[in-house]
C-alpha cells in the first residue's frame, strides 16, 4: 500500500486547486539537487570516515579532514535548505492554515512566501559582508581562505531568492492569463 504524503508537502503553496505545482523541476534545480546529494552522501561521508579511521585505527589523524568537513557541511546545509525551499518542504506556517478554506489559505500561503522572500532579501547583504570579512582569515591546516566556507551563506540565500521568485512568478502567471486583458475585450467588440 502506497503512503500518501500531505498535500502541503507535495504542492506549491501558491498553486491553485487542481493545478500542478509551480516549483521549477529541471535544469538548474536538478543540478542543485545533484550537487547537494553528491556533497552530502558521498564526499562528506568519505572525508569524515577517512578522518575517523586515520585517527582511531592508524593513530595518525588527518588534520585537514576536519577543515574540509566543516566547509562541506556548511555548503551541504545551505544547499539542503535551497532544495527544501524549492520543493516546498521547508517549515512554514502550515499549522496555522491547515483548517481554513482554500481562498484564505492561498492568501496566507502567498503571505508566507512574501515574508520568507523579504527575510532572505534582508539577510543577503549581511551574508555577503560576512563572507567578505572572512576572506582574510585562513584555515590552520589547509591555509585556504575561510571565504570558501562563508560563501555558502550568500550563495544559498541567493538561490532561495531565485527559486522563490520563480515560484511566485509561475504562480501568478496562470492567474494573469485566465483573466482577459482589457485590450482584448475592447478589440473583441461586435
Amino acid at each position: 500500500m502506497e503512503m500518501k504524503r500531505p498535500s502541503s508537502v507535495d504542492s506549491d503553496p501558491l498553486a491553485f486547486a487542481g493545478e500542478e505545482a509551480a516549483a521549477p523541476r529541471g535544469g538548474f534545480a536538478a543540478a542543485t539537487d545533484t550537487i547537494d546529494a553528491v556533497l552530502g552522501r558521498a564526499v562528506e561521508t568519505l572525508i569524515l570516515f577517512a578522518g575517523v579511521v586515520s585517527r582511531y585505527v592508524f593513530m595518525h589523524p588527518l588534520t585537514w579532514s576536519d577543515e574540509v568537513a566543516s566547509i562541506l557541511f556548511l555548503w551541504l546545509a545551505m544547499l539542503g535548505a535551497v532544495v527544501a525551499y524549492r520543493r516546498v518542504e521547508h517549515m512554514r506556517m502550515g499549522a496555522l492554515i491547515a483548517n481554513i478554506g482554500p481562498r484564505r489559505r492561498a492568501v496566507f500561503e502567498a503571505l508566507a512566501l512574501a515574508v520568507g522572500l523579504t527575510f532572505l532579501a534582508v539577510m543577503l547583504q549581511p551574508a555577503i559582508d560576512y563572507a567578505l570579512d572572512q576572506a582574510v582569515v585562513v584555515t590552520p591546516a589547509l591555509e585556504i581562505p575561510i571565504i570558501w566556507r562563508a560563501a555558502a551563506l550568500p550563495v544559498g540565500i541567493t538561490l532561495m531568492l531565485f527559486f522563490g521568485l520563480i515560484r511566485m512568478g509561475l504562480a501568478f502567471a496562470p492567474s494573469m492569463s485566465r483573466s482577459p486583458s482589457r485590450s482584448s475585450r475592447q478589440s473583441a467588440g461586435p
